[in-house]
């Protein structure tokens, strides 16, 4: 759905297919050509300047109709700043502040403003707007705000409104398209059932042999290995409570912003909880950085792996065996033993089957999938009791997700090392975990068994996550 709103905006370029904006055949280049012609969006991601002023915010990119003599006249650019925000009835926010005074929701409006902004200027008459998931880190009454301001608006312009809420969909939506692995399934009136377009949105079948399901692990003990109790991060998830047993995969799934991936994060030591507790086989702990959890016997596979899981120019050796390179520390002669790290290293390279010139070759220069494989690789090096695990298939292709999920299997069943798996994709989610928790606005709805012979359907944790 995001990728969709890209092609319509300019930022991505489509392989083939036409855009007609007013039944004109469109092709803009750029974002900025698409705002020229009627085209703003309010991004997933805020796309503001933290410590630019309200009105620089609304208007960049665009300083040039403001010059006078070669000078941006900012007083001006000031005042029809005032003029967009007192026409979206947000008197409040004062153009002269700084981004970073306001608060999320509040410069979620200013997106709204800034998108309104450049037609207007232009005299574009009835714009399009492109809404990706506005309301996914909003509070109820800042929702509530937010589909005020969009109803006025439809006077003004038309929308896409993109969100996996489906209440909201419904509710604020005059049509309808539901997206399922990046088709179009059917267009649907907003008053057909939720449960109608629960169907419409999976309705698929789970390969058993490619998530591995045979080789699922069914001797698990009793004894939780980690607990988390009450734990919660204000803004992201609230009194969250769950345990791992030894030998477990737990499962963890929900929409964009529901908590998860922040819960994951607290786990690895990266965000520290506002309150709540972690207990390791039983004994509470306090991790002050993921240095810690590390020590403590927890990795971390993150689910952005060219910022945090991999350094790209460096050798495939390096990466695999970074953080543990004491391992090839000779003590008493102070320097590493090369020969044994490039041993160990050629093994965990075939073991993984690593498709890779050598094992001196850049990681940047592997496929998407063999860098993941690293990324998962570097932690067979370690002693390990967890391992975290956030989308740990994104971005591969299928082949190297089978690969995957065989490697996520015999960490457990040859390491007997324990994972929580949080991933956006339910197939994957019930083919590869032993029990499920399924989150909705950062509170748990609903925990489920997976046993591999009684698996659930998609259809029974839809309803439970939007």
């Amino acid at each position: 759905k995001s990728t969709l709103l890209k092609l319509i905006s300019g930022i991505q370029k489509p392989d083939k297919g036409d855009i007609y904006f007013y039944d004109k055949k469109i092709k803009p280049n750029n974002y900025n050509e698409a705002t020229k012609i009627g085209i703003s969006m309010v991004f997933q991601e805020q796309a503001l300047i933290p410590n630019l002023k309200v009105y620089e915010n609304i208007f960049i990119s665009h300083e040039k109709r403001y010059e006078r003599f070669g000078v941006v006249d900012q007083a001006k650019m000031a005042e029809q700043a005032r003029e967009i925000l007192n026409f979206m009835g947000l008197k409040n926010i004062n153009p002269h502040k700084v981004i970073i005074d306001y608060n999320f929701s509040t410069r979620q409006m200013i997106e709204i403003a800034r998108a309104i902004s450049i037609p207007r200027m232009l005299g574009i008459e009835h714009p399009l707007i492109l809404l990706d998931e506005p309301t996914a880190s909003l509070s109820l009454q800042e929702i509530e705000l937010l589909f005020e301001k969009m109803k006025f608006l439809k006077e003004y312009a038309s929308m896409i409104f993109v969100s996996h809420r489906l209440s909201e969909v419904r509710r604020i939506c005059d049509r309808i398209y539901v997206f399922k692995d990046g088709k179009n399934i059917q267009e649907i009136s907003p008053h057909v059932s939720e449960e109608k377009i629960h169907q419409l949105m999976v309705g698929r079948e789970r390969d058993q042999e490619f998530y591995k399901e045979y080789l699922q692990n069914t001797n698990i003990s009793n004894e939780p290995i980690l607990r988390v109790e009450n734990l919660t991060k204000k803004g992201f998830y609230e009194n969250i409570n769950l345990s791992l047993n030894k030998g477990e995969i737990v499962g963890i799934g929900g929409v964009l912003g529901c908590g998860k991936n922040e819960l994951i994060r607290t786990i690895a030591g990266i965000i520290k909880p506002d309150q709540g507790s972690i207990y390791l086989d039983n004994k509470k702990t306090n991790f002050k950085s993921i240095k810690d959890a590390i020590h403590n016997g927890i990795g971390y596979v993150p689910s952005e792996r060219h910022r945090e899981g991999i350094i790209l120019f460096q050798p495939v050796k390096w990466n695999l065996t970074l953080c543990f390179l004491e391992r090839f520390f000779l003590k008493y002669l102070k320097i590493l033993d090369l020969s044994s790290e490039k041993r160990i290293t050629e093994s965990y390279i075939k073991t993984l089957n690593i498709k890779t010139p050598s094992m001196n070759s850049l990681a940047y220069d592997l496929s998407g999938g063999n860098q993941q494989k690293v990324v998962i690789g570097k932690w067979l090096f370690s002693k390990l009791d967890i391992l975290l695990l956030d989308n740990p298939t994104r971005g591969v292709d299928v082949g190297a997700k089978e690969e995957i999920y065989e490697i996520i299997r015999n960490l457990v069943m040859e390491k007997n090392i324990s994972i929580i798996l949080v991933t956006d994709d339910l197939l994957e989610l019930i083919g590869l975990s032993n029990s499920i928790i399924l989150m909705k606005d950062g509170k748990i709805t609903k925990k489920i068994d997976a046993p591999s012979k009684q698996k659930p359907m998609e259809q029974e944790l839809v309803k439970y996550i939007v």
